[in-house]
């Protein structure tokens, strides 16, 4: 959740009253996605002090997940397993925490989304990256990159960073729809600025992340939004696509899982852990 409270609990209570469809299709005739079930509760999280997670991604080397969580609390990311159970804690060194709200994987690198901005004050936002830590790291070193709206400050809390194409993709949370903003990682070094530029809207309401997978984009309006890859495998080209829908735990967090399904932990102390079980 981010800075402004009564906002957050204005955009649940919008999502509540009306579920946002692609253009063209009512929201009674997205399918539900091919190969994804029913959500169950596979633990809670059992390190003390978590309860605003904002962000989740599985990691493809170690069956953990990385959460994180937004502002107010300190640089620092948390590997727990499926269960919930504590894995590992490390401090992330050279970044500051204004308002994370996502967490992205590419490749062997973590991206720690600071997009925050419920008052759209922010003249930039920043993006972090660092090598994804081992069993035994406690600590990782981050980088910073600075972006900037090409059309002024938005409000975000969804990114995800596509490592074949060089691409970073943040999804702005706003009512009635979502706009997503490009930017290319080639060859960035830390403290370098990117333009954002805007390639696509879409229909969703209050969008609070987004994960790059086997399947294709997931988009969470409440309900995962999946939008497949096209032949070409490019953000764009999926986004441009009609979605399926995919049942998914409550909170802002959600990605997919390494083996099949999707996972979501939502804010709140002792939070539990949603699987959305592969059908």
């Amino acid at each position: 959740m981010s800075i402004q409270r009564p906002l957050a609990l204005v955009a649940c209570v919008v999502f509540a009253s009306a579920v946002w469809a692609p253009s063209g299709v009512s929201a009674g005739t997205i399918e539900p996605c091919a190969g994804y079930g029913d959500v169950t509760v596979t633990g809670t999280v059992t390190i003390d002090g978590i309860d605003e997670v904002s962000g989740v991604v599985a990691s493809r080397r170690r069956p953990v997940l990385w959460i994180e969580e937004d502002s107010g609390n300190p640089a620092r990311i948390y590997a727990i397993d499926g269960s919930g159970g504590r894995r590992g804690v490390v401090d992330v060194d050279g970044a500051q925490n204004l308002d994370w709200e996502d967490i992205a994987l590419s490749g062997r690198r973590l991206w720690l989304a600071d997009v925050g901005d419920n008052f759209e004050l922010r003249a930039s936002v920043r993006a972090f990256w660092f090598a994804e830590p081992s069993r035994t790291e406690t600590t990782a070193t981050a980088r910073v990159l600075h972006l900037r709206y090409e059309d002024g400050a938005h409000n975000a809390e969804a990114m995800v960073v596509d490592g074949k194409q060089k691409e970073l993709y943040i999804f702005t949370k706003e009512p009635g729809s979502t706009s997503v903003y490009r930017t290319s990682i080639l060859g960035v070094q830390d403290g370098d600025s990117q333009l954002l530029t805007k390639i696509a809207t879409l229909p969703l309401n209050m969008v609070t992340a987004a994960d790059l997978g086997p399947d294709g984009v997931i988009v969470k309006s409440g309900a995962g939004y999946l939008y497949r890859w096209t032949s070409d495998r490019t953000v764009p080209a999926a986004l441009a696509g009609t979605p399926c829908r995919a049942e998914a735990g409550p909170g802002e967090s959600l990605a997919f899982a390494r083996g099949g399904g999707l996972y979501a932990v939502p804010e709140g102390s002792d939070p539990s852990v949603y699987f959305t079980r592969p059908a």
